[in-house]
């Protein structure tokens, strides 16, 4: 079909470069208030890629787990908290409500147990930062809008639900019917694309990002599965997790994938999606080599669907189809919502609520300061920072 997505890249490539570079300058001035008072930043918003003692601290202050039963429990906290905090594009409200309010607070709870000083010249910082790119939140927030009406992302989404990347009973012709609604999608999208002029929207160059083979993720997957025991070390550098969600009214339980591709320094959460969304844009037709792939494996009897699901979710996670059909979804679903990671990061504020209620609480702070700050008196400045920057 050629590439659908061609005309779009270039335009939110401009979203990106233009939103990253704000959230750049935000993410140095509140990595600096963190690092005053002997805070790793990278523990408050966790990087795709953890070394195993990052991955500790972070998952005990942001998820408030400190006791590891075995080093698999100890990778699954860490995935976790990637999945939350770097992860696709999951339009669900608790994992919304988690990103926006629970590791929110955890990060500024940290921050209020120091007891170092805060100075107090970052408060002017964040106020200069307002001046200079609140617009460019409400531009950006423009383009992705048309982004997402043009590419019929709430119809993929309902295409995306019918797969069910838990290993029940799917049958070849499954796939099929999934590839048909994916082809007849695209071509509703080809259509809308080229009812607008692309041309006349500020656009730039795409960044260089490299193609995430999701065959060669399976294959490591697999790999390290395979072994007795997991190599924390290893396994942590692999950008992705598996992760396994039992229902509480089907008791079914169901597979997610977080692919995550690191962009260029600072990393923070927020750029993570942004740059995820345009590798999603640009190599959408992984998902669709993905689910033929599983088509074939599954006609050829190479590999077969189990009902046991009484296992460990270790064991799932050794099931290639399992895997593959867990990769499969994930791209779908990301790029089902390829837009949110350039729009407000929540469901609850948008940017007309965020930016007056940052305002405001940098008011509270400077009435607080003199050339010092406790760091008590910084948390509802920095709130709406980190939920930025979340």
């Amino acid at each position: 079909m050629g590439g659908v997505f061609d005309p779009i890249v270039p335009v939110l490539s401009y979203a990106y470069y233009q939103r990253a570079r704000a959230l750049d300058e935000l993410y140095d001035v509140v990595s600096r208030v963190f690092s005053e008072v002997g805070i790793d930043t990278r523990i408050v918003l966790v990087p795709p890629m953890l070394d195993p003692e990052m991955a500790k601290q972070a998952c005990k202050h942001m998820l408030g787990i400190d006791i590891f039963i075995g080093a698999e429990t100890f990778l699954m906290a860490a995935w976790k908290l990637k999945y939350y905090e770097c992860g696709d594009y999951v339009m669900d409200e608790s994992i919304d409500d988690i990103r926006r309010e629970k590791l929110v607070k955890r990060a500024l709870k940290l921050l209020s147990k120091a007891k170092r000083l805060i100075s107090a010249g970052f408060i002017k910082e964040l106020e200069d930062w307002i001046g200079r790119y609140e617009h460019v939140f409400y531009e950006t927030e423009a383009i992705a809008s048309l982004v997402k009406h043009v590419t019929s992302q709430s119809k993929l989404m309902r295409i995306t639900k019918s797969l069910n990347p838990v290993p029940y009973r799917m049958k070849p012709s499954s796939f099929d019917k999934i590839c048909g609604e994916l082809r007849a999608w695209l071509s509703e999208v080809e259509d809308r694309v080229s009812k607008v002029t692309w041309e006349d929207l500020p656009q730039t160059d795409p960044p260089a990002i490299d193609h995430l083979d999701p065959e060669s993720l399976v294959n490591m997957m697999m790999e390290y599965f395979a072994k007795d025991k997991v190599a924390i070390s290893e396994a942590l550098k692999i950008p992705i997790g598996l992760l396994g969600v039992e229902s509480k009214t089907t008791g079914r339980r169901n597979l997610y994938a977080c692919i995550t591709l690191p962009p260029p320094e600072p990393v923070y959460p927020a750029k993570i999606r942004m740059y995820t969304g345009l590798h999603y844009m640009r190599y959408y037709e992984d998902a669709l080599n993905m689910l033929t792939t599983l088509k074939e494996k599954l006609e050829r009897k190479e590999i077969k669907y189990s009902i046991l699901f009484k296992t460990l979710i270790f064991e799932l996670l050794k099931l290639e189809a399992a895997q593959r059909a867990a990769f499969a979804k994930a791209f779908l679903t990301a790029l089902s919502e390829v837009s949110r990671g350039f729009l407000a990061p929540s469901f609850k504020e948008s940017f007309r609520i965020i930016f007056p209620l940052m305002r405001k609480g940098i008011e509270k702070a400077k009435s607080k300061a003199n050339d010092y700050v406790k760091p008590k008196h910084v948390k509802d400045a920095l709130r709406y920072p980190l939920l930025l920057l979340m």
